[in-house]
């Protein structure tokens, strides 16, 4: 079987069928940081480079330094804390962390619902909350079936976990398929 290769915003994935296991790896840009913040002094521009500094990670604003060198670490390391601290049924689970560095998901069947569709019945059972993080909780991309379960797959990003503790079993239920 052939590996299977995703790019986000901030991992790349490699999913392995055979092994039925996702690598998530993080997407570090420390020579974009380096260049920003070089161009900013050569500008003397210190108060945006004060507040490139300051911003804080995984912001859906802007991405300061601390996101740009940490913000993969961070989002994989808060993916694989979520999991072990709910064991929330509607996550895809995530069995291992090497701090961030490497996260090892149980792999699932890609999702094949339509973004409408799936946006329309997420707002008839979540309402408001799926705009809590839509890029996340929209996009047919970041959830799988697993064994006919519907589970989200992409949970690294805060913004994310009311909607599932909330409404995530009712989500997984109504797209859930019998088993076969």
């Amino acid at each position: 079987m052939v590996m299977i290769t995703k790019k986000g915003r901030y991992r790349f994935v490699v999913i392995s069928p055979l092994l039925g296991l996702a690598f998530k790896f993080p997407i570090l840009h420390p020579l974009k940081a380096f260049r920003l913040a070089w161009r900013l002094v050569q500008q003397k521009d210190y108060k945006y480079l004060w507040i490139m500094i300051t911003w804080p990670i995984n912001s859906p604003d802007i991405r300061g330094y601390g996101d740009l060198m940490f913000g993969a670490i961070w989002v994989n390391w808060s993916e694989f804390m979520f999991f072990w601290k709910t064991r929330h049924p509607f996550l895809q689970p995530t069995y291992f962390s090497f701090f961030g560095l490497l996260n090892i998901q149980k792999a699932g069947a890609p999702c094949v619902i339509k973004e409408k569709v799936l946006c329309d019945a997420l707002y008839d059972i979540a309402g408001e909350t799926i705009f809590d993080d839509p890029h996340h909780l929209t996009s047919p991309g970041n959830y799988c079936f697993d064994n006919g379960k519907f589970r989200i797959i992409d949970y690294g990003s805060k913004m994310t976990y009311r909607m599932i503790l909330e409404s995530g079993e009712k989500v997984m239920a109504f797209f859930s398929k019998p088993p076969q």
